[in-house]
């Protein structure tokens, strides 16, 4: 048997490191990031404390559309924006329906006589 030894004819070029996207290269990121988490809270609080979903989805509804001022691309500012104003509309319904319920709790006192 002849034992030869591998010796490659050519040599592999070598490799590229591997380069991470530069960060903070995407303008508005942040605020639409904020704008999303904002907008979840909005929906969370919309049916406990709806005073804390309308501020939520309020501070959301203006940093998506700061974000969007911003040039931010992509689905986050959008999606932000939509649960900010999903959120604005469940805890201002909301709202009203407890307004409503106390109302008619305290109409329905008054009518119970007092001893």
């Amino acid at each position: 048997m002849d034992q030869q030894q591998y010796q490659p004819d050519q040599q592999q070029p070598p490799q590229q490191p591997y380069q991470q996207p530069p960060s903070g290269s995407m303008p508005g990121r942040s605020a639409a990031i904020a704008a999303l988490v904002l907008g979840i809270v909005a929906l969370v609080f919309a049916w406990f404390l709806p005073v804390v979903g309308l501020i939520a989805g309020g501070v959301g509804l203006v940093m998506a559309i700061i974000a969007k001022g911003q040039g931010a691309t992509g689905g986050l500012a959008i999606a932000g924006l939509v649960c900010s104003i999903i959120g604005i509309a469940c805890s201002a319904i909301m709202f009203i329906a407890c307004m409503c319920v106390l109302c008619a709790i305290d109409q329905g006192l008054r009518t119970i006589p007092m001893w």
